[in-house]
Order: C-alpha cells, then structure tokens, then sequence
C-alpha cells in the first residue's frame, strides 16, 4: 500500500492479509521510505509506489527526476500549441 503521508510516492507499506474465523484481517508487516531505498548502488530516489518480492525476484517501481531547467518553459510551449490547435479546429 502506498504511504502518501509526506507525499506521493514517499514510501510503501507491506501488509500480511489474513483470513481468520471467517474475517480478513490486516497486519502491516513492513515499511520502505523512498528516501532510504537501495537501487543499483544508489540510495534514495524520488518517488516509489509499487513493490513486489518473490523467492526468486524483487520488483520496485521507482522514479528519479532528472532536473530540466527548461521544464517550465517547455510546458508553456506544449500548453501554447494545444491553445492554437483548439483554436484551429473551430
């Protein structure tokens, strides 16, 4: 389950689902913080929401944000075509 309490993508939270006595009951069993993540060497990244481990294979989805200095000029120009082509189209 995603941990969202600093942030999206802040960590994961594992949960043990049970069914006892005709009920399911839910017991976390373990806790990973993005920031503290191992990938590759590399400890940290920026966001992290899915987690997966088997006997033979752990799988993480993860984001490292690369910096862009033009992002938001990048944006603007993305948000500037769209204007002009809804503006075409009438």
């Amino acid at each position: 389950m995603q941990d969202c309490r600093g942030g999206y993508g802040k960590g994961v939270l594992i949960y043990e689902i049970l069914f006892k006595d005709g009920v399911f009951v839910e017991r976390q069993v373990d806790e990973y913080d993005n920031s503290k993540l191992v990938i590759d060497g590399k400890t940290g990244v920026d966001y992290f929401h899915t987690y997966t481990k088997t006997s033979k294979y752990e799988v993480v989805d993860y984001i490292y944000e690369k910096i862009d200095l033009l992002k938001e000029i990048k944006w603007q120009i993305r948000k500037y075509k769209k204007r002009q082509r809804a503006k075409s189209r009438q």
